[in-house]
């Protein structure tokens, strides 16, 4: 299944190899080795989404392997993509969303206090992994 993690707007797609195994849906920016790194550091500036290999027949929830060809989409002002949103967190629709430690989304409330945002996505629906057993799952966001 194709198109699954950029539902709307312009991008533009770019392959790499990938530093390390890497989810659809996470953020990705290029490392100095040219190879494409989750970004990992909360509250952290990021442009591009790592995106499902449709052309191999591959969906959202397969892995790249690291040192394995990479696509990710550089995002413009207003895109709506699939992220994934880390257990724990109950977001409503709107709440404004920063990457933390492995490329996943958490609000900014929950950020660590001496953490500087630089930049958020809004969520484009109400998802809560606050229960028990809650596991890291997609969710709609806007840029």
């Amino acid at each position: 299944m194709s198109n699954t993690i950029q539902l709307k707007g312009d991008f533009i797609r770019e392959e790499a190899m990938a530093a390390a195994s890497t989810l659809p849906g996470k953020p990705v920016e290029k490392a100095s080795t040219g190879k494409f790194a989750i970004v990992g550091t909360e509250g952290a500036e990021f442009g591009a989404v790592a995106v499902e290999d449709g052309l191999q027949g591959n969906p959202d929830t397969e892995a790249y392997v690291a040192d394995n060809v990479m696509q990710a989409n550089y995002q413009g002002k207003g895109n709506k993509v699939k992220m994934i949103l880390k257990a724990g967190q109950n977001v409503a629709i709107g709440a404004r969303l920063c990457v933390t430690t492995g490329g996943l989304l958490i609000a900014v409330g929950s950020a660590a206090t001496a953490t500087v945002v630089k930049q958020t996505v809004a969520a484009e629906e109400a998802v809560n992994l606050s229960a028990s057993g809650a596991v890291d799952t997609f969710i709609a966001v806007r840029f």
